[in-house]
């Protein structure tokens, strides 16, 4: 399990990983970009500052549709990728469509075989062994079609994004609250990262 990179909000800090050579752009060319947590949310300017960031670096973004595309061409950009980056936005939306096209397992057979990812909110909490701890952030409703809360359980912690950031604040506070001491939940802000290499993790602020 190496080279995961979670964020709150990507562009507040992509800058800050680069100039610190935690994201080396020199080594990613290609980087698979799914945006799906973001297609129920009535905001998303987060993706098209992410993809313009990313592209500002060289980078070509294959975009990849879970609804749109099989899974033959899915496994293929991902293969042909150098780094995985999954956007923020709805969390049960992202795994409900994750799970209905089996990409669920090829981000986890990719993650465990060194791919780079970097997680932004959603795309963070999507890795931890379960998404119910997100209901106070999340809107379940635009799930209707998920069974379960299961997640990839990369990850043996519970991200909390947006930790003290509007609209967020109270949300992050009461999660914090309730699971605490039964779940080893790591809050972090929109101007800090979680890095995950080999199993162990740095909280980085900027």
């Amino acid at each position: 399990m190496n080279n995961i990179i979670l964020t709150s909000s990507f562009v507040d800090v992509a800058n800050h990983l680069k100039s610190n050579r935690i994201l080396v752009m020199g080594d990613i060319k290609k980087i698979a970009f799914i945006a799906t947590a973001s297609e129920v949310e009535p905001v998303d300017f987060y993706v098209d500052e992410a993809r313009t960031w990313f592209r500002d670096q060289g980078c070509e973004l294959i975009e990849i549709h879970l609804r749109d595309m099989n899974l033959d061409e899915i496994t293929e950009n991902l293969e042909m990728s150098d780094l995985i980056y999954v956007s923020g936005g709805n969390t049960f939306y992202l795994l409900q469509e994750l799970k209905n096209s089996k990409v669920d397992r090829l981000l986890v057979d990719q993650i465990h075989r060194g791919k780079r990812y970097i997680g932004e909110s959603a795309g963070s909490i999507i890795l931890a062994p379960s998404i119910d701890y997100v209901t106070l952030m999340d809107d379940v409703n635009q799930a209707l079609e998920l069974k379960n809360y299961d997640a990839l359980n990369i990850l043996d912690f519970y991200p909390v994004p947006h930790k003290d950031n509007d609209p967020f604040v109270e949300a992050v506070d009461e999660i914090r609250l309730n699971y605490e001491t039964e779940r080893d939940v790591k809050a972090f802000s929109n101007n800090e990262v979680i890095i995950v290499n080999d199993g162990h993790f740095e909280k980085v602020s900027y």
